[in-house]
């Protein structure tokens, strides 16, 4: 592709943290050259830059992003709209956050079942959460190991052995449509 075929505009950027989003280059010497798909990961941008203007030559520099844009003032508005959503998100994270202070594996019903007891930080009310971890019901044990897991993830626990192993630690639940939960890192309020 020669640098005149190329798209230049703008691109995007939202942090691994999801607390930031901001340009990868304020200048338009910035062209999309392929989706990266990580493996578990959202799909990327990957774009090729020059502050010299020439997009055709190999010592152009490729950075990774989230939006591309052509058009300077529609990327100033994305750019608003997106810092104005995870700030929203990071309100409702401080809101949710909890720490776990108590845990238990029990046997109910035929299935290992993880209690967890967190208090939430805003307003000490008890929280409860159970997981289940074995079950002759595949998708049950399916949901209950992905949302553990989830937690896990949330909290920044990499290797649990003991359940007791999460009393301290901090995350925040978010609920979703359906009556289902999701965990995602704690946040201070702002």
């Amino acid at each position: 592709m020669t640098s005149k075929k190329r798209i230049r505009g703008y691109a995007l950027a939202i942090d691994h943290a999801r607390d930031n989003a901001y340009f990868l280059d304020g200048s338009p010497v910035l062209s999309p050259e392929h989706v990266v798909a990580n493996e578990n990961q959202p799909r990327k941008f990957q774009f090729i830059e020059n502050p010299a203007a020439r997009l055709d030559t190999s010592s152009c520099r490729r950075v990774i992003g989230d939006v591309f844009v052509a058009d300077h003032g529609t990327a100033t508005f994305i750019w608003q709209a997106i810092r104005e959503k995870l700030a929203r998100d990071a309100e409702e994270d401080a809101e949710n956050s909890f720490r776990v202070f108590g845990s238990d594996v029990c046997e109910i019903d035929g299935e290992t079942t993880l209690k967890l007891a967190a208090t939430r930080l805003r307003d000490s009310q008890t929280l409860n959460f159970d997981f289940i971890l074995e079950s002759t019901d595949r998708s049950r044990q399916t949901e209950g190991r992905y949302l553990f897991a989830r937690l896990c993830k949330a909290a920044g626990i990499t290797d649990i052995n003991d359940s007791e192993e999460l009393n301290g630690h901090r995350a925040s639940v978010k609920e979703l449509p359906g009556g289902s939960v999701d965990f995602r890192p704690a946040k201070a309020a702002r």
